[in-house]
């Protein structure tokens, strides 16, 4: 009996995993009382039967249907990066295992589910100026026209109204993955330093407003936006996300106002700003030293440059702005909260779990939550 064509190409699959673990054809052969001969033919390109496939799986303690999987991600993997022009396939690219889990994770979402569209987008132009507007967009809509406030709470604000299907993940390669599929928006970022996950988060949503459409798949990679933008590295395509997150983490008005009230509680009569302004702007904000100094570069509020040479000379003579904020009494940060995962997904995978489709195992290495919290957040959903 022949298989079809999808099927014969999971073979070699199986046999590169066999020999690799150190079996030989003729381990194999006596294994499965298949002939050398006969798996050296498959090898080469022969079309296995079914029964064939089927012997060779189960001795290498495969399931077929795990195989077909991984060969339908794979090709959507190399479908989605094929798509995003400032994407290269390569053997290593970072961007392919956060991809994978979204596909893995896609499948616990309702198959009629695609994320809201943004009405809030002002024009398709993506300059700076549009970003600006765009920020201001945002606020408008998930923050009660609020222009001045920190937003401490985007993480939970951009998933629950915004319909950002927001993820934490353990690879730090990068530090943060923007994609639309199948008309839905995911974020995934690595866990960090909160003010840089905050600034990140901001930074993708930019990336999903500058895509502006649902209709079409992408997908766009980060790794460390802060310190591109503050070093004015930033590439064309990553200038708009750049502009966005600031305005929208550093709002003008709200900057003018903290920086008034900063000046006067240090009793400064400089007109340039310094280290420590920028420090207190950054914990009012919720944002790095880096992230706040870009932004008064952009405000011109400093010069272009200026910035970067302060950072640097903070972590010359400190180690670190935080080590600065310390020493100069600086009250601590508040704390970020970043969900690990949607609350539809939660449920679904919970569910998933209640009905034996899904083991707690599974369930914890795919949302990377703990065993134990999963029993948590299942003890409170029930």
């Amino acid at each position: 009996m022949a298989i079809r064509h999808q099927e014969r190409e999971l073979m070699p699959a199986i046999l590169d995993r066999l020999l690799e673990a150190g079996k030989t054809h003729d381990d194999i052969a006596s294994a499965t009382h298949m002939s050398s001969q006969r798996l050296r033919e498959i090898a080469s390109g022969s079309e296995p039967t079914l029964y064939e496939l089927k012997v060779l799986a189960k001795f290498a303690g495969i399931r077929l249907s795990d195989l077909v999987n991984d060969r339908l991600e794979t090709d959507q993997v190399r479908v989605l990066l094929r798509r995003t022009p400032r994407q290269n396939i390569v053997e290593a690219d970072p961007a392919e295992a956060f991809i994978r889990k979204i596909i893995k994770i896609g499948r616990f979402l309702p198959v009629d589910y695609r994320s809201p569209d943004w009405s809030w987008l002002s024009s398709e132009h993506r300059t700076r100026g549009d970003a600006e507007l765009d920020a201001e967009g945002f606020r408008n809509a998930y923050f009660d026209g609020n222009p001045v406030d920190p937003i401490l709470d985007l993480p939970r604000r951009a998933v629950e109204d915004a319909g950002v299907l927001l993820f934490i993940s353990s690879n730090r390669e990068l530090d943060g993955l923007s994609c639309v599929m199948n008309r839905r928006r995911f974020v995934m970022l690595a866990p960090r330093y909160g003010p840089r996950m905050l600034y990140t988060l901001a930074h993708e949503i930019g990336h999903q407003a500058a895509h502006f459409s649902l209709n079409e798949d992408f997908v766009t990679s980060d790794e460390n936006p802060e310190n591109a933008a503050l070093r004015h590295e930033d590439a064309a395509g990553e200038r708009y996300a750049d502009a966005f997150a600031s305005a929208l983490l550093l709002p003008r008005a709200g900057v003018g106002i903290a920086l008034d009230r900063i000046r006067k509680q240090l009793k400064t009569q400089r007109t340039e700003l310094g280290d420590i302004e920028i420090l207190y702007l950054a914990q009012v904000f919720g944002t790095s030293f880096q992230v706040a100094a870009r932004r008064c570069e952009d405000l011109r509020l400093m010069q272009k440059g200026s910035g970067w040479a302060l950072y640097e000379n903070l972590c010359q003579n400190y180690g670190n702005p935080e080590k600065r904020a310390k020493d100069v009494g600086l009250p601590p940060r508040p704390q970020i909260t970043f969900p690990p995962a949607p609350p539809m997904v939660i449920e679904s995978v919970l569910d998933a779990i209640r009905g034996g489709t899904l083991s707690i195992g599974k369930a914890s290495e795919l949302l990377e939550i703990a065993v134990a919290d999963l029993h948590k957040l299942n003890a409170m959903l029930t």
